[in-house]
Formats: structure tokens, C-alpha cells, sequence
């Protein structure tokens, strides 16, 4: 079979245990009087809303945010 050399050596792993911090704040513009209740003079016409997300510091280019089931992939230019 051969001559079989086999080194031992010692690794170093840092775990990061801390969640990256993707988002920044969740805004939902149709809350008009800033109560946290949307009303029916606040909803669209079909019943739904906006929500405007904020990217948190942690966000890079690439990563794949997922909104109420969406995925939508950050851009260089939503950093900026």
C-alpha cells in the first residue's frame, strides 16, 4: 500500500454564535397617523400595503433577504 506519513497538527476555530444583523428597520408608509394600525383609509384599494426595509450594517452584496416569503438578493446599490 505504500508508505503513509500522516502530520498532526493543531486548529484554531473561532465560532461566530452572534446572528448576522441583516435588518435595519421594517417602516410601513401607509400608517399615515403613526399609530401601528393600519385602517382602512390606510390600506390600498386591494387590501394590501408597502413595507419599506432597511438593510442592517451586516448586509453585503449577494445576500438574500426573504420578506413574508419573497426573496430579494441585496445589490451593491441598495447599500449605497
Amino acid at each position: 500500500q505504500g508508505n503513509l506519513d500522516v502530520a498532526d497538527a493543531d486548529i484554531t476555530v473561532t465560532v461566530d454564535t452572534l446572528p448576522a444583523d441583516l435588518i435595519g428597520a421594517i417602516t410601513i408608509p401607509e400608517d399615515l397617523n403613526g399609530d401601528g394600525i393600519l385602517n382602512a383609509d390606510e390600506l390600498g384599494t386591494d387590501g394590501t400595503f408597502n413595507a419599506q426595509v432597511a438593510l442592517g450594517p451586516d448586509a453585503i452584496d449577494g445576500t438574500v433577504v426573504n420578506v413574508n416569503g419573497t426573496n430579494y438578493t441585496v445589490t451593491a446599490a441598495d447599500i449605497t
